[in-house]
């Protein structure tokens, strides 16, 4: 926490003032987690302040978000390139990254718990961790399990929860697993799959180099009169993605001769 504290002082996060009445401020919290290496041993633990974010309404106090991060599947589809072209590769991290960045908006956070300075707020000068407009993407791994368990959020039973169980119990015994990266892209789609609302389920995945690089499963918007019309609409899902490699391989430089 100390360290924490430390390096959003030498950033210059934010600067004590007084929160203007027709302001609202963003309260924060600690976040404790534990970072481990790849054999599993704990590397060390780490304390992260970061803003309730989701206390901020669209609209009202922020307009945009932003995340100057890569997306994962740029990340595979260079992981792939590199293993099929012998590329070298580096790898490096900057300390609290999303401090760097400069916040043009005026934000005001409650000072943290612990921290006593008169009645004063702080005002956030840079991206702290959690805020609206910097807000971090997540990309989920177990597409077609979560999206059918998502779909019963707001009247949960005991067959969704055994359901959830059953997804942490693989995360729990998966988690030293990954990806092995020794242009394909398989589409497939059930018709009617949902019995509430008849409406079909299709996914994709996509390999670069004979490697898997993206997947996603989705339920579609509207109820398909045949399976052949679930497939289409499957297709083109998929077709966009393929479409989106293409591009994405061309601005790298690696233009294959191959159709995709």
């Amino acid at each position: 926490m100390n360290e924490e504290m430390k390096s959003l002082q030498k950033n210059e996060t934010w600067e004590l003032v007084e929160c203007p009445r027709i302001k609202k401020s963003v309260g924060c919290r600690w976040i404790y987690t534990v970072k481990y290496k790849t054999d599993g041993s704990i590397e060390r633990f780490k304390a992260r302040l970061v803003a309730k974010g989701y206390t901020q309404t669209y609209g009202i106090d922020y307009t945009e978000t932003f995340a100057p991060v890569a997306k994962i599947n740029i990340v595979r589809v260079l992981l792939s390139l590199a293993a099929n072209l012998d590329w070298p590769l580096q790898q490096f991290d900057v300390k609290n990254a999303f401090l760097h960045g400069e916040l043009f908006e005026e934000l005001y956070m409650d000072l943290p718990l612990g921290c006593m300075v008169s009645e004063k707020q702080c005002q956030k000068e840079t991206g702290m961790s959690g805020c609206q407009p910097v807000d971090t993407p997540i990309e989920e791994d177990l597409a077609y399990a979560l999206s059918v368990v998502s779909q019963y959020m707001h009247n949960l039973g005991e067959q969704h929860m055994n359901a959830v169980i059953h997804i942490l119990r693989y995360l729990k015994n998966t988690l030293g697993k990954g990806i092995l990266f020794i242009k394909n892209v398989d589409v497939d789609v059930d018709w009617a799959g949902v019995v509430d609302d008849r409406r079909s389920t299709c996914g994709y995945f996509t390999f670069v180099g004979g490697n898997l690089v993206t997947w996603k499963s989705k339920k579609q918007n509207v109820v398909a009169r045949s399976s052949a019309e679930a497939e289409f609409r499957g297709m083109a899902l998929g077709l966009c993605e393929a479409l989106w490699l293409r591009l994405l391989l061309q601005d790298l430089g690696y233009l294959s001769r191959q159709p995709i």
